[in-house]
């Protein structure tokens, strides 16, 4: 994971242990503030597996959500995750599904949402619909 920490990063250990320790985190700040970056560097400081799913304005459509998170762990090498997700067509059901196989997980494991302002409102929903699927040993950044 530390290969998508800029050469120049500078770390920042408070925010990075604050959100660390956060089950759910919204980070707000405007662009090349290093959002994205706090997110990798704490995933890579905690040692824990970190699938990242980067939104943009292409992407606004909720029902896409666990299409493109079952891609981001299949990257992070969380397959059996990415199975639970794709195997129920219903967005409400892969999340159920998802939840399910994190429970049966002893690691925690980071989801991250990058840019979810580009998201329509059934997206957002969908979002809070997956925190509240998601073990408190796992962790939910938008």
């Amino acid at each position: 994971m530390t290969r998508w920490l800029p050469p120049h990063h500078v770390p920042r250990p408070r925010l990075s242990e604050r959100l660390a320790a956060a089950p759910f985190a919204l980070i707000e700040a405007g662009s090349g503030y290093g959002k994205s970056t706090l997110v990798f560097e704490t995933a890579t400081s905690s040692g824990v597996p970190l699938a990242l799913v980067a939104l943009d304005e292409r992407s606004t459509d909720g029902a896409l959500l666990p299409v493109r998170l079952g891609r981001a762990l299949r990257r992070a090498g969380l397959s059996d995750l990415a199975a639970a997700v794709g195997s129920e067509p219903d967005p409400d059901d892969a999340w159920e599904a998802l939840g399910d196989a994190l429970a049966e997980r002893a690691d925690t494991v980071v989801l991250a949402f990058d840019d979810v302002h580009h998201l329509e409102p059934d997206g957002v929903a969908l979002l809070g619909r997956l925190a509240r699927c998601l073990d408190p040993a796992h962790r939910l950044w938008l």
